[in-house]
């Protein structure tokens, strides 16, 4: 699941796992993509070539990396392995082909980038969307899943309670996006400083994308309208 490492050294101990585990009486059948950023499948092809092992991920994703994609994978599809099954979850938002995979006997879920044991979760208006992101956050709840793996960062326990304050924060991010523009705000760059209080300064262009992707969710809610570079109340 989501082979990342670009390196050449680093796929290559990856490959030698792999083939260790293997010596041991392991089966791999497949290598599969949460979804298209780098480091989430930045040794999917050298792995694919080094083992022969198919590359699976949603058709969306497939449409947007740079290599063969072996079978694309449908939402609800269960992945071929032994043991317990796990199902795929599709959960566009954060990217067009994000998939989860929720396993059926205890409910856990591996989350991609849907939520992030450390760091935050970037949804970038050029290749997401917020209004998307948001009710895959809640589609995801709705599945009650017990453990969060997300792929940057420890497992999430309890799982609901971690996607309500996922849901909780983004919608007061939202709120106070409407608030500024309220207040006069006219770009996402104006209303940074007052939403990400105590955010380093460093930080501000990846929190101005977000701003732009609730901008967009609040317009095509008919609250705001775009001008030109500017965002006002309808």
């Amino acid at each position: 699941m989501d082979p990342a490492p670009s390196e050449e050294a680093l796929q290559g101990d990856l490959i030698q796992y792999v083939k260790d585990r293997q010596a041991a009486g392991d089966t791999f059948t497949a290598l599969v993509l949460t979804h298209h950023h780098r480091d989430h499948m930045g040794a999917a092809l050298a792995m694919h070539q080094a083992l022969g092992l198919p590359i699976h991920a949603h058709e969306k994703t497939a449409a947007l990396v740079d290599f063969p994609v072996q079978h694309t994978l449908q939402d609800a599809e269960a992945l071929d392995c032994d043991g317990p099954s796990w199902t795929g979850v599709f959960t566009p938002g954060h990217a067009a082909g994000h998939l989860c995979f929720l396993r059926g006997s205890d409910r856990a879920l591996i989350a991609g980038d849907m939520v992030a044991g450390v760091g935050t979760i970037l949804v970038d208006p050029e290749e997401g969307s917020m209004r998307g992101y948001l009710q895959s956050l809640e589609r995801l709840r709705a599945l009650d899943p017990s453990v969060l793996f997300p792929a940057h960062g420890f497992e999430m326990r309890p799982g609901v309670e971690h996607l309500d304050h996922y849901l909780m924060h983004r919608r007061m991010r939202a709120a106070a996006v409407l608030e500024r523009v309220k207040a006069g705000d006219a770009t996402p760059e104006d209303m940074v400083p007052h939403i990400y209080v105590g955010t380093p300064p460093s930080f501000f262009g990846l929190a101005a994308r977000s701003v732009w992707a609730m901008l967009i969710m609040h317009q095509e809610d008919g609250a705001v309208v775009q001008q030109g570079e500017r965002w006002v109340l309808a």
